[in-house]
């Protein structure tokens, strides 16, 4: 029962040596009738190993019951580090295909055609201003990135992460009704903001709900105060919003409206503009 490698051939061979005397002590009291007086440590001895036999039994089945108790975790570990590899290739498999859907929205588009979106402007002290408070003096810019360790490398807008956040190029949502919900002020005020759809061109980057261009010129604009606006495409007057844009915001117009709907009116405006700027450029 012993562990062969701790010696049970040595033990086994002692075994036999004992039982060879014994049985030889019962020879010699048969043949001449003269039982064999055993010392007292013999029968301790006796005693002591019919004890530890018995222990070593004990352990024995012990270490055979924690032998199948390992082999039987082994073979789970196995199940389980093979879960594990499935799990895994499934992440990974998510992991990139999310990664490559990600990334696809960042990649630049070249197109003959400029790119329609919308965008505001605030009127400030040096004229009309983005949200990054660069001044626009004209109605067409061309963008520059303020965060790149190169002046100017040829491709902004970047899309490597150079630029820091946000990154650079002109912003324009696709939308014109969510310009209108999240960019307009809600309280009335004595100076208009400036609503744009604007052409974007060069590298334009696509995200969810706009656009970074590297070029950018102003199709059409609005002049909004909450409920009545001042809207135009007139090449003439985009000039002059933007050369002066404090002057234009309270000289007379008649072009004026105010009104419920006033800005359902824009958004039908700025639609009839893009549409007629997609039917020139096709």
């Amino acid at each position: 029962m012993a562990d062969p490698a701790s010696g049970a051939d040595t033990f086994s061979g002692r075994r036999q040596e004992i039982e060879g005397l014994r049985e030889a002590i019962a020879e010699v009291e048969r043949n001449w009738g003269h039982r064999a007086r055993l010392p007292e440590e013999a029968r301790r001895l006796e005693e002591a190993l019919i004890t530890r036999r018995m222990a070593a039994a004990s352990l024995q089945f012990r270490l055979e019951a924690a032998r199948r108790t390992v082999d039987d975790l082994a073979g789970q570990m196995r199940a389980v580090d093979d879960e594990i590899a499935g799990l895994e290739r499934g992440l990974w498999a998510v992991l990139n295909r999310a990664l490559e859907e990600v990334a696809g929205w960042a990649e630049p588009t070249w197109s003959p055609i400029p790119v329609l979106g919308y965008r505001l402007w605030g009127i400030g002290s040096n004229g009309l201003q983005g949200a990054t408070r660069f001044s626009w003096d004209r109605p067409s810019l061309t963008a520059i990135c303020g965060g790149s360790t190169v002046a100017d490398d040829g491709d902004v807008p970047h899309t490597d992460g150079r630029c820091g956040k946000p990154p650079c190029g002109i912003y324009a949502l696709k939308d014109a009704a969510t310009v209108l919900r999240f960019g307009l002020p809600r309280k009335p005020g004595n100076v208009p903001t400036v609503m744009g759809l604007v052409a974007l061109s060069g590298k334009v980057v696509e995200h969810d709900a706009g656009y970074r261009g590297q070029h950018a010129a102003v199709v059409a604009a609005a002049l909004l105060n909450p409920g009545r606006m001042l809207a135009s495409a007139d090449p003439e007057w985009l000039e002059r919003l933007f050369a002066t844009p404090s002057v234009v915001a309270v000289e007379p117009n008649p072009g004026w409206v105010s009104g419920r709907g006033v800005y359902e009116g824009l958004i039908g405006f700025f639609e009839e503009c893009a549409s007629k700027e997609a039917q020139r450029w096709t």
